[in-house]
């Protein structure tokens, strides 16, 4: 398929405003049909730019993103979908008003997203912890990209020093997986945060009990190794400690990380690097 040009997106936006085309039938659009607002995005998403090759790294993609809003401005994916690229770059004043909007047109759906968003890439806790509580108000128990409200809401309470009120969240979290049935496993990362929390509480063997959790599921997790490493330091047993940081740093070397969805995108809370390694052998050697 040839590449739609951006001067013929525009005039064909324009003749969608009075009209869409939609299976052969020319009808006047209802934007507040679910059913004509998922046909638009797949109109020129699907069946638009990623058909003609075009995705959000690319500057067209706008264009088909903008289509769908000349036709209906309602249609909270479309706004979405013009954020990505301002998310992963991160452009987050570009970002967020076209969340705003999702979150808008579709407040179910696109809350949580954006709630996401403002905890792991923007880093606005304040605003990632309204946006989490209002999630359980309005739906009681979730989850996005993976891990439930109550771990979001973990991360964004210990980011912002208050680690007393993040473990009730984490604890919730661990307490409804475990509750999924017999042999439920419990994410590795959050039995990880689970670790670090207790471990800022002062509560070393309550760290390790969740750190050793994280991994036994996950050997060679970097920071896994790592706070254990300062948690058997703290605990008093300077040669396991050496050894759970020696492993963790192997296990950065040879490609482990957290595995989660966009960590080639943005730095998790508390994530480790080589050079937090290098710091921690020189604490273990002085130690």
């Amino acid at each position: 398929m040839a590449k739609l040009t951006g001067s013929f997106l525009k005039i064909y936006l324009v003749q969608l405003c009075i009209c869409f085309v939609l299976e052969g039938q020319t009808q006047v659009v209802d934007c507040t049909r679910s059913g004509i607002r998922d046909s638009l995005v797949n109109r020129f998403i699907v069946m638009g730019a990623e058909r003609a090759g075009v995705f959000y790294t690319d500057p067209r993609w706008q264009l088909y993103c903008d289509s769908i809003v000349a036709v209906c401005e309602n249609v909270a994916e479309a706004y979405q979908l013009k954020a990505l690229p301002f998310v992963k770059y991160g452009d987050y004043l570009a970002a967020m008003p076209l969340l705003d909007k999702a979150v808008l047109y579709d407040t179910l759906q696109y809350l949580p997203y954006r709630g996401f968003i403002k905890c792991i890439f923007a880093k606005d806790y304040d605003g990632a912890i309204a946006d989490f509580n209002l999630c359980q108000r309005l739906a009681g128990t979730g989850g996005v990209m993976d891990h439930a409200y109550s771990f979001y809401l973990g991360l964004c309470y210990l980011e912002s020093g208050k680690p007393g009120l993040a473990w009730p969240y984490i604890a919730e979290d661990i307490q409804v997986q475990q509750g999924r049935g017999a042999g439920a496993e419990v994410h590795f990362n959050a039995c990880l945060y689970a670790g670090i929390i207790q471990l800022e509480l002062n509560s070393p063997d309550s760290a390790k009990y969740f750190l050793q959790r994280c991994l036994d599921q996950y050997p060679q997790h970097p920071e896994g190794n790592y706070y254990m490493a300062l948690t058997m330091q703290r605990l008093g047993f300077p040669g396991d400690a050496r050894r759970y940081a020696e492993a963790g740093r192997d296990g950065l070397i040879a490609g482990y990380r957290m595995n989660e969805d966009n960590i080639y995108y943005v730095n998790y809370p508390r994530q480790v690097n080589l050079k937090d390694f290098d710091a921690l052998t020189d604490l273990l050697r002085i130690h």
